[in-house]
């Protein structure tokens, strides 16, 4: 519940504050990736090194060949696209469509989120509390997981760039459900 009702929605809103000023910066020299071809694209977007996924914009599915893609990156929800396997790219924006694992994955790999050290936290909330809760063995949530589950959540609040008072509010939030969760359940 704290994963999906809190810091999924308070993710995807630092999500469609930080990708969109990436966006920017991207699509001025050198990179420009608002104008890229088949001939003329970024492989990766360093810091990252993660191969870009261009089959997840543009409608790119429907083509055979990566030589008739469209390369372009037009927007900043394509941006977020790139770094995502076409069956995790189907959201149309930055809202309750773009699930938990498109959310984290995104925030693993984009810039702003490795430059401020969030993408470490990121990874380690999709593997230990989101993988892990999807394929759930009950006998693994012993407290102890819960509680290291709980912090580390909250460690990515803290480090994901939010306002002082949204951080405020969402830890809040995580707290109040950690705590009362099982009797509100």
């Amino acid at each position: 519940i704290c994963l999906h009702k809190i810091l999924t929605p308070a993710l995807r809103q630092i999500l469609s504050n930080e990708i969109p000023k990436w966006h920017q910066t991207l699509v001025k020299p050198p990179i420009e990736i608002g104008k890229q071809t088949f001939a003329k694209n970024v492989k990766t977007l360093p810091p990252s090194t993660i191969k870009l996924n261009y089959v997840s914009i543009n409608n790119n599915t429907v083509h055979k060949s990566s030589k008739m893609y469209d390369y372009a990156v037009k927007d900043p929800l394509s941006l977020a696209k790139l770094f995502l396997k076409p069956s995790m790219a189907k959201f149309k924006g930055f809202d309750h469509n773009m699930d938990t694992s498109a959310v984290l994955s995104v925030m693993c790999e984009a810039q702003p989120f490795i430059a401020c050290g969030a993408d470490v936290l990121a990874k380690k909330v999709r593997s230990d509390v989101r993988n892990e809760w999807a394929h759930c063995d009950f006998s693994r949530w012993t407290e102890a997981n819960f509680q290291t589950a709980m912090k580390d959540m909250e460690s990515l609040v803290k480090t994901a760039g939010f306002t002082v008072e949204e951080q405020k509010r969402v830890l809040h939030d995580l707290k109040l459900w950690g705590k009362n969760g099982n009797y509100s359940c």
